[in-house]
């Protein structure tokens, strides 16, 4: 039997990426998946259908994570169709590339909704619906929340709130049987790469600089959450597990600063 089998489990941004891939590699371990997605809806009903052609169950849902009313919605359609959830994967995040002192309020203020409000509020919806199912959370976040990337500040501080929160529930939410993770990756090859200045450049020194030789695929951390997802994780609590080939252990980063768009 696949060792999640009979599990329901929430990615929210999953319909690209990242999120993607995490949600096609928990329904090839036997989990049901609820793909989340906010702009990108041919993409998401893609996901879809390859995770019903794995025959497993799927449901798409349109939420803006970022906003309270929507989350509370995704969760309600979450326990509409399948009575509980076992998994939560908080994947969604979107940025804006600003040196520190170009960010205006509105700029960080949205990350953070997008990030931080999104994966609390998540975590509180997601809770009562993983009532004696010994769920699983997850929290992806970054190598920006912990060393430098250029223009990276805003999403590299809640990236690390995130990961802040990550501690805390673990012990918060370890009476309730609830196990918490975050799976800190370094540069990985998606289209969000392309918000880099000079990304093509920036690629190819990451690629360089990591031990492994190469930058991470999404697959990469997928397989790794997916892991945190199972039984066989029951020991790890609290955790940010880095997964980024090797490249924190590397000299600095290159410095390319982001110019400001004034």
């Amino acid at each position: 039997m696949a060792p999640l089998t009979g599990k329901i489990a929430l990615i929210t941004g999953s319909s690209r990426g990242i999120g993607r891939a995490v949600a096609l590699e928990l329904a090839d371990r036997g989990a049901d998946v609820v793909v989340n997605y906010v702009s990108h809806r041919a993409a998401a009903a893609e996901v879809v259908a390859a995770i019903e052609g794995k025959g497993r169950r799927a449901l798409c849902v349109r939420a803006n994570v970022g906003n309270r009313d929507e989350i509370r919605e995704l969760f309600a359609a979450v326990k509409a169709s399948f009575g509980g959830l076992d998994i939560f994967v908080s994947n969604a995040v979107s940025a804006t590339l600003r040196p520190v002192l170009d960010l205006k309020e509105r700029h960080w203020q949205y990350i953070f909704d997008v990030t931080v409000k999104a994966f609390v509020l998540g975590v509180q919806e997601a809770v009562p619906l993983m009532e004696g199912r010994r769920g699983k959370i997850i929290s992806v976040s970054s190598l920006g929340s912990h060393r430098y990337l250029p223009g990276y500040a805003a999403l590299g501080a809640a990236k690390a709130s995130v990961e802040c929160f990550t501690r805390y529930l673990a012990l918060e939410l370890a009476p309730k049987g609830i196990n918490v993770n975050a799976v800190c990756g370094g540069p990985i090859e998606t289209e969000a790469l392309r918000a880099f200045p000079d990304h093509e450049t920036l690629k190819a020194q990451w690629a360089a600089m990591t031990p492994a030789g190469r930058l991470g695929r999404p697959d990469d951390l997928a397989k790794i959450i997916a892991f945190l997802c199972s039984d066989d994780a029951e020991w790890i609590r609290g955790q940010v597990i880095v997964a980024d080939g090797g490249l924190s252990l590397a000299p600095p980063l290159p410095s390319t600063q982001v110019q400001s768009s004034h």
